[in-house]
């Protein structure tokens, strides 16, 4: 009955709201009991009676005492006034509960000595709670007494004024929490509701995109977490398929070119010596690029599950970067491309640096093939906050807009007529690995026919680092 979260919100909301008017009643409940109000009202009513039975005139000497009690017994039923008739000495002459009950002394003293109504309560032998009023007769005193305010004498006095009105009041609240119950419920369950719809079809590997303009905050912030989740997972799922695609068709490139001279070689095709010695090269620089694409996958699954340690040595940055610009020279020096190095401003950080080298080798290298003759490749820095950016600029084509984000994608290659053959697109995806390992990050710059930057952000070594294992 309560599976749904839409049925117990409102169920919850109802009980709430029918709590609090609970709450509300039985306060004013307690406040009528001992409200001045309720005792003014019995006092009001006791005395107009009083007045009532004194307009009257009753010859009281003719009747008998029988006649007394009969008369004062009608009274009684008429108005539930407890009435007593009283001589000067306090003696009782009439009285409506013959043996009800004895009046206090204090009350007896005033008799006889009335000239106007008297107010007055006292406690009985029972410890109940009386109200009084006194008013003198000819010849007699009459004392009207009614049980002092309880709950249910309260409900009888403000029944028909106040109650009543009250409890319609109370109804109609309850209606309208109910209607307002239904309305939260609703506006909190119908999102959710098309959560649930939307990761089903998630799941059956269609799109789905959820409104979140509309709803309550929370929910507008669930929407749109949930809009990003969809949409992570569909460009996942696109990674995922594209990696395969990639690997299919890097792999069956060369096995494709190793089955083909491996088959030439064995059925004579390739019959003078310089055909074998090329066939011999082709398989050999193909299975070679087979397994630098292997060694590359290994690679990143191992980043991907920690299992590669990231030693956290104090890495002097000016002699690395010069020593790759170093080793680079010949192949800059090739390509008619200029490389100038400007010293980073602070020389020591914290990381592996077997594996920066590998990350800066790879830009650089990067930068240098995709420069045009007489160009150059700047390397310089800023520090700024505890973090040091090493810039890698060239003057290359520059990258596309659209291929900015994706250019750490496995298997992703702007340009795959620059590669030569040998590029497979990992590079850049384990570049961001090991940054990302050192906790730092990587961001790629650039503008058309103007040239790129690859920007490597890392922290500064501080006095208190010490050399550990980062995995």
């Amino acid at each position: 009955m309560f599976a749904s979260l839409r049925t117990r919100l409102f169920v919850t909301y109802l009980a709430t709201a029918g709590l609090v008017l609970a709450m509300i009643a039985l306060t004013l409940l307690a406040f009528l009991s001992r409200s001045p109000a309720s005792r003014a009202r019995t006092y009001e009513h006791l005395e107009t009676t009083a007045l009532n039975v004194q307009q009257r005139e009753m010859d009281w000497e003719s009747l008998s005492r029988t006649g007394k009690r009969v008369y004062l017994q009608r009274l009684e039923q008429s108005t539930n006034i407890h009435f007593v008739i009283l001589e000067e000495d306090g003696s009782v002459v009439g009285d409506s509960r013959p043996g009800g009950f004895a009046l206090p002394e204090d009350v007896l003293l005033q008799v006889g000595n009335l000239d106007d109504l008297v107010r007055g309560e006292y406690i009985d032998a029972h410890n109940a709670n009386w109200l009084y009023v006194m008013m003198p007769l000819e010849d007699y005193t009459m004392v009207l007494a009614a049980p002092g305010p309880t709950l249910r004498s309260s409900l009888v006095i403000w029944g028909t004024d106040f109650l009543i009105p009250l409890g319609r009041a109370a109804g109609m609240a309850l209606l309208l929490s109910a209607v307002f119950a239904w309305w939260v419920s609703r506006t909190v369950s119908f999102p959710l509701k098309k959560m649930a719809s939307a990761t089903k079809a998630i799941a059956q590997g269609e799109s789905a995109v959820i409104d979140s303009s509309k709803g309550p905050e929370d929910i507008r912030t669930l929407a749109a977490a949930f809009n990003t989740m969809a949409s992570d997972l569909h460009a996942s799922q696109q990674a995922q398929r594209d990696f395969i695609a990639n690997v299919s068709h890097d792999l069956k490139t060369p096995l494709t070119s190793i089955q083909g001279f491996a088959q030439a070689l064995l059925d004579g095709t390739a019959s003078d010596e310089e055909s074998r010695k090329q066939a011999a090269r082709v398989i050999f620089e193909e299975s070679d690029r087979m397994n630098r694409l292997v060694e590359d996958l290994l690679e990143l699954a191992r980043l991907d599950a920690g299992q590669i340690e990231f030693k956290r040595d104090r890495v002097d940055l000016p002699l690395l970067l010069g020593s790759i610009l170093e080793g680079a020279s010949l192949r800059a020096a090739d390509s008619g491309v200029s490389l100038v190095l400007d010293p980073p401003e602070t020389s020591v950080i914290m990381g592996d640096g077997d594996r920066l080298a590998q990350v800066f080798t790879n830009l650089i290298d990067n930068a240098i093939k995709h420069s045009p003759g007489g160009g150059v490749v700047r390397v310089w820095s800023q520090v700024e906050g505890g973090w040091i950016s090493v810039h890698i600029d060239d003057q290359g084509r520059g990258i596309p807009e659209e291929a900015l984000s994706r250019i750490f994608e496995r298997f992703y290659q702007l340009d795959k007529s620059r590669s030569s053959g040998r590029g497979v697109g990992l590079g850049l995806a384990i570049v961001k690995e090991i940054v990302t390992g050192h906790g730092g990050r990587i961001v790629a710059q650039s503008k058309p026919d103007k040239g790129s930057r690859f920007t490597v952000q890392l922290p500064i070594a501080r006095s208190t680092d010490i050399t550990i294992a980062l995995r």
